[in-house]
């Protein structure tokens, strides 16, 4: 018997087949026939929630009463998220010691642009801020921006509050800790608020990374895009990789996740080291 068929609502494969394509389609992610069990479970409080008796209904809610309200449930059911605070700590210390020391001797606008594609809870742009923020601390003529971007709505609701748990903080120095957040107190005790000189460096916005064209301006200094590609085919990858290319000024740099490569993906750009590429 199939695991599906336990604790509620079957999911055939048939069903299965057809969320593959709808995720696909729309988000350029690729389930795995191993991810089943788990997409069943998220979805099956959907149906619950709507009444519907299997997912074959549920698609066709999706795809004829649905006001958009509900495909937003799907998107952030069926979309994974993992971070922490200065991920892959490697990046960040060559972002600080070699590439804004770089931009800072060549470029004549004193102004960086990053994003954070796929920025999940915020814990990618805010450890992108305060790099950024320490390094220009004693030079005020240098302004920074990050855009910071998910497909999933609930994650972005989280970063843009910007209060974390304790414990998913640990990566901070106490000095970073006093700078930046605000401690709770009260029914708050155990967490901490990012204050509003960081949230004020980073907008946060809602995209699907394969829409036709991204409603966002060129020149872009520097994209991280780590542990994302990880979900797309390589068909989806080569198309996102070229939007990239296309974004970033000449000289811009790009961040991937340590398990990813541009090997068969895209030839463009010019590997560094530790998954950091450059547009030369």
């Amino acid at each position: 018997m199939d695991a599906t068929q336990f604790n509620g609502i079957e999911m055939s494969d048939a069903e299965f087949e057809k969320i593959q394509k709808l995720v696909y389609d729309y988000l350029g992610i690729h389930l795995k026939d191993t991810k089943k069990l788990m997409i069943r479970n998220r979805l099956i409080k959907r149906l619950r929630q709507l009444k519907l008796e299997d997912y074959n209904d549920y698609l066709e809610y999706l795809a004829v009463k649905d006001d958009g309200n509900e495909f937003q449930e799907f998107i952030n059911a069926v979309t994974t998220n993992k971070t922490d605070f200065f991920r892959e700590y490697k990046q960040f210390e060559i972002l600080r010691g070699e590439i804004l020391p770089e931009f800072e001797k060549i470029k004549n606008q004193k102004n960086i642009r990053i994003w954070s594609a796929g920025c999940s809870t915020g814990e990618e742009p805010y450890s992108i801020a305060i790099t950024l923020d320490e390094f220009f601390k004693n030079k005020p003529v240098w302004d920074f921006r990050i855009l910071a971007t998910d497909i999933n709505s609930q994650v972005l609701e989280h970063s843009q509050n910007g209060i974390y748990n304790e414990s998913v903080l640990s990566p901070l120095s106490k000095e970073q800790l006093s700078q930046y957040f605000l401690k709770g107190t009260g029914e708050n005790e155990g967490t901490y608020k990012v204050k509003e000189i960081l949230k004020n460096k980073i907008i946060f916005k809602q995209l699907n990374l394969f829409l036709p064209e991204f409603p966002i301006k060129g020149n872009i200094d520097i994209i991280f895009c780590r542990n994302v590609a990880i979900y797309f085919d390589k068909i989806k990858k080569q198309e996102l990789f070229a939007k990239y290319y296309q974004l970033l000024r000449s000289g811009g740099y790009l961040f991937i996740g340590h398990s990813e490569s541009l090997t068969g993906i895209n030839n463009n750009f010019v590997f560094l080291k530790n998954n950091i590429y450059k547009k030369v």
